[in-house]
């Protein structure tokens, strides 16, 4: 079990030792909204940084802005979507 699917697994624990009542579509609509929403957030950012790459390929500085931000802002999109996997709230 790697990372990504052991935290699923804990928030999904965790939200049922919190009392809440989960059916089993709910638990299915849990797993692909964490697992393929987040796999295809990863690669819609993926793919716009890699055509951004060309467009800043001549312009250094703002290229490597667009390269440290671009991680920080696919993290901020998972967690409008409720993607993120972290615990604190």
């Amino acid at each position: 079990m790697n990372d990504g699917s052991a935290i699923v697994i804990v928030t999904l624990f965790l939200a049922l030792e919190q009392g809440e009542y989960l059916s089993t579509w709910d638990i299915f609509a849990f797993i692909f909204r964490e697992v393929l929403g987040s796999l295809a957030l990863g690669v819609a950012f993926g793919l716009a940084q890699i055509a951004c790459y060309f467009l800043l390929r001549d312009q250094p500085t703002p290229l490597v802005a667009f390269t440290f931000s671009l991680p920080y802002i696919c993290f901020a999109a998972a967690l409008l979507g409720d993607m993120s996997g972290r615990f604190v709230e």
